[in-house]
């Protein structure tokens, strides 16, 4: 009787040791085709940023332009005093209309010079003089018709104008200064598209050489709000060095601005993909734990039986963790129920509902 008591006691403790044990969501690992992403800090620049500078001097009458504003090219930023410049402009066309003039009367004694000397009524000499003065004249028309184009062109830039499409920066002159040639007065920035500058490292450029053709057509902007810039961009160039300094290389790439939302001296970090793993193993964020410097994953073998392994985990790819070693396709790992698992111990599974996790 005792022995069948104890028998029936071992069963009992067998049953609840069972009953007791946990139930955790495992997913069974697998390979798949992926893109590697990176992520960089850029700076946002112009593509074209122009210094807004006088020709001529003069003193500043009119600020055209709202500072910060959108200007098209070849719209007038600022007016210069314009008088002295119209009055050259005035002077250099009755000078012309003196050399047109006597031009025209050098011509006619050269034309009746011409005749004479056919006659032989006039020397050779005679005629070489009104030939002479014939050159003379033309020539006092050709220099009265270029220092009218200078006196005009003076005149022109009185008129301050934009030489590019972009947005007008803060004036650095104010109405009533003494302007002289040379002055800073503004800058206009080219915000569309907009250029960002970034750094990468020579294993990423190297990737990136490598991949470009499939994986360099897609680049995002994530804005400081945490938001993604409507427009994907795409590369530049890459500059001609690595920086000895810094072991790394300045990246350009173009936005679309269409709204002028983005301005130059903006931060923003800047993902795209670098190359691709066509055998990655993803698993989900909250399948990894980090303790101080090891990352390990919990493994369930076919009896049930939990073994923590270290891993070595890559980039963070949307809500899934690369795994870079120590898991292979096929092998089981725990998702949930992690906190109330341990190292050996028996537990009961279940498929892994998955859930979409926000990219970090």
């Amino acid at each position: 009787m005792s022995r069948y008591l104890t028998f029936i006691a071992g069963l009992i403790f067998i049953a609840a040791a069972h009953a007791a044990d946990p139930t955790v969501e495992v997913l069974t690992v697998a390979e798949k085709p992926v893109d590697i992403i990176g992520e960089w800090i850029g700076t946002t620049d112009g593509e074209t940023n122009v210094t807004v500078s006088a020709q001529v001097s003069g003193y500043l009458t009119q600020q055209l332009y709202k500072e910060g504003a959108a200007v098209k090219q070849g719209e007038v930023l600022f007016q210069l005093d314009d008088r002295t410049f119209t009055a050259q402009v005035n002077l250099a066309r009755a000078q012309l209309k003196q050399a047109e003039a006597k031009q025209v009367a050098a011509a006619k004694e050269f034309a009746r010079a011409e005749d004479l000397l056919k006659k032989a009524v006039i020397s050779t000499k005679e005629f070489e003089q009104k030939t002479s003065d014939k050159l003379v004249g033309e020539a006092d028309v050709a220099v009265a018709q270029a220092q009218l184009d200078l006196a005009e062109l003076n005149l022109g830039f009185t008129r301050i104008t934009a030489s590019v499409n972009g947005i007008a920066g803060i004036s650095q002159v104010r109405v009533g200064d003494l302007i002289t040639a040379q002055t800073a007065m503004t800058t206009v920035s080219q915000v569309n598209p907009l250029r960002v500058y970034f750094a990468v490292s020579e294993r990423e450029y190297l990737q990136f050489i490598e991949h470009a053709p499939e994986l360099t057509q897609k680049i995002d902007l994530i804005l400081a709000n945490g938001k993604t810039h409507p427009h994907p961009g795409k590369f530049v160039f890459f500059n001609r060095q690595i920086d000895a300094a810094t072991g790394t290389m300045t990246v350009a790439a173009d936005f679309d601005n269409p709204d002028n939302l983005l301005r130059p001296g903006m931060f923003a970090r800047v993902r795209a993909p670098i190359s691709a793993d066509p055998k990655a193993i993803l698993i989900p964020q909250r399948a990894v734990e980090q303790l101080q410097d090891i990352t390990r994953v919990a493994t369930v073998d076919g009896g049930g039986k939990v073994t923590f392994k270290t891993v070595k985990a890559g980039r963070q790819i949307g809500a899934d963790w690369l795994i870079t070693d120590g898991l292979k396709a096929g092998e089981v790992v725990v998702v949930e129920g992690l906190q109330k698992i341990k190292d050996g111990m028996t537990v009961k599974t279940t498929p892994y509902a998955a859930t979409q996790l926000p990219a970090k």
